[in-house]
């Protein structure tokens, strides 16, 4: 499948090992730099990208929703403010494959979200709203700083 536009990442992305731990099966390099352009195009600077994450959310309005999320993390060339992009995961023949669309549908290229903030927070996070699944960006005390960013 098609990520982020210019990087191709193919096949499955990460597989569940047991006790809510993962472990990335694709590519790593080829992971960052699709973030990474992500984050150039999103944002409009340059990002490198230091981390990736494979992560179980839990809806904060629902405890019963859970989600798993890729997460790449790092700074901003300019500035050096932290910033994380996440993609939705979803469970397929052989691991875990992008989601794509609003939510998490089928088809197109995968519904990205990014958090452009401060060091003490910004993080992703989500709300279950009629089946719909609706990331945002949680402050955590970095008020203003805290931007989201989505495609």
């Amino acid at each position: 499948m098609a990520f982020m536009k210019k990087v191709v990442v193919y096949g499955p992305i990460a597989q569940e090992i047991g006790n809510g731990q993962f472990t990335i099966v694709a590519d790593m390099g080829a992971l960052k730099s699709a973030f990474e352009s992500l984050l150039l195009r999103q944002g409009g600077q340059p990002v490198k990208v230091e981390t990736i994450i494979v992560q179980r959310k839990i809806a904060k309005n629902n405890p019963n929703d859970r989600l798993v999320f890729i997460i790449g993390g790092g700074r901003t060339a300019v500035g050096n403010k932290n910033v994380s992009s996440g993609v939705i995961l979803s469970v397929g023949a052989g691991g875990m494959f992008f989601s794509s669309g609003p939510g998490g549908g089928v088809g197109g290229d995968p519904k990205s979200v990014s958090c452009w903030g401060c060091a003490t927070g910004c993080f992703l996070e989500y709300y279950d709203i009629d089946g719909h699944k609706v990331p945002y960006c949680d402050s955590a005390g970095c008020g203003p700083l805290c931007d989201k960013k989505e495609d």
